[in-house]
């Protein structure tokens, strides 16, 4: 079992950028966890969370995604 670091989440949203007539719009933001945790719901929580600061009505999204990072062993913990 892995456990999420005591940081680092990455969320991204990204607008479709070979549609230059489109309007375009990227971003991305890390987020510090407030805990090290291996649920999947509490990550998803926080996925939520942050989406909710990078994403904007009106844009055509093409690409989304989330990496956690520092991820270690719970036997290291």
């Amino acid at each position: 079992m892995l456990w999420a670091g005591e940081r680092h989440e990455y969320e991204q949203c990204h607008a479709n950028t070979f549609r230059p007539a489109q309007p375009q719009y990227n971003k991305s933001i890390t987020i510090d966890l407030p805990f090290p945790t291996h649920s999947a719901v509490e990550l998803a929580q926080f996925a939520l969370n942050a989406l909710k600061k990078v994403f904007k009505e009106g844009y055509r999204y093409k690409k989304a995604g989330i990496i956690v990072m520092d991820l270690t062993p719970a036997d290291a913990r």
